[in-house]
């Protein structure tokens, strides 16, 4: 896909999530910044937006098929990106996402019913489980691990996974993992798969295993000069090998990812996991769950949590 608009760099890829101030005072091979340790900073102060009266138009703002179609990222910074017509188009009607006491919802569409879920890490802290079973919270994607982004580039376990998992289950959550890959090529990427299936050690889980790849904003990383193609054939790998283990892969990517990050069209196979922090989903392509905030409440979290809705086909 060809960038119309050059977004100077890549910024950050939203979404992971580490809250703001976890790592201080640690060494890139000690803690991983991912999702709301980047955004909040992005988006603390950011002035309330004004409603503006729009045209009905489909998910992401196209303005031809086959042309292009415009974005922003979570900075508001905007882009403007090639549509890529070998890539699924998104069949639902971004007018029917409603937020509603940030919660999102999506209702009216015959084809499609919805259901709401969080994502965490060790960095939401201690976690009930049963209050946010009770809280009305239906699925859950939980790190696993990550590997440093540093010169070491580790494999670490999440220090919470074991018991995040267990609780989750317990409480008969739908569960799903996520790991946040630092890949620079194809082994590498086998390799995390394979580390991710180990850790979850037999357990039964319902939902996918994610690979989460991302940019790291305010570090220098080990994935600064990862190609298009090079990080398209490591997702791949990583959901390939994870498939072959017996599991349901997918990958995690937000709208800069979508149109510069990735040749797309190289993992039309696999479903998305995608993150936008806007009203709408922007994305004009196909997707199965939604990250819509990074500053969710849920009984039973100590701190701010990712939020998610899951879009279901109606058979």
């Amino acid at each position: 896909m060809r960038k119309i608009c050059h977004p100077g760099i890549l910024l950050i890829m939203t979404a992971c999530l580490v809250l703001g101030g976890c790592g201080a005072g640690k060494s890139s091979e000690e803690v991983v910044y991912p999702r709301a340790h980047v955004r909040a900073q992005a988006e603390s102060g950011e002035e309330e937006k004004e409603e503006k009266e729009e045209e009905a138009a489909p998910a992401g703002g196209i303005q031809e098929e086959g042309k292009t179609f415009t974005f922003v990222d979570v900075h508001q910074n905007s882009y403007e990106a090639e549509y890529d017509p070998d890539v699924p188009r998104s069949l639902y009607d971004k007018n029917l996402f409603m937020k509603i006491g940030g919660l999102m919802s999506y209702e009216g569409d015959s084809a499609y019913r919805f259901r709401r879920g969080i994502d965490v890490s060790e960095f939401n802290g201690n976690i009930n489980w049963k209050k946010v079973k009770k809280a009305g919270v239906e699925f859950v994607f939980i790190r696993a691990g990550y590997r440093g982004y540093g010169s070491r580039a580790g494999l670490v376990k999440d220090k919470l996974f074991d018991q995040n998992l267990e609780g989750a289950l317990k409480a008969g959550l739908d569960t799903g993992l996520y790991f946040f890959s630092q890949a620079l090529t194809q082994e590498e990427a086998r390799e995390e798969a394979e580390f991710l299936v180990k850790l979850l050690d037999g357990r039964k889980v319902t939902l996918p295993l994610v690979c989460d790849l991302e940019h790291i904003e305010f570090d220098k990383a080990r994935t600064d000069d990862l190609t298009p193609a090079q990080a398209t054939k490591n997702v791949r790998a990583f959901c390939e090998r994870i498939r072959e283990l017996g599991y349901r892969p997918m990958f995690y990517s937000n709208m800069v990812w979508e149109a510069f990050g990735y040749e797309l069209s190289g993992l039309k196979e696999f479903p998305i996991w995608y993150a936008d922090y806007e009203d709408k989903p922007q994305t004009p392509y196909h997707f199965s769950f939604w990250q819509y905030s990074n500053e969710g409440k849920a009984d039973g979290v100590p701190s701010s949590i990712d939020l998610n809705i899951e879009l279901i086909p109606v058979s």
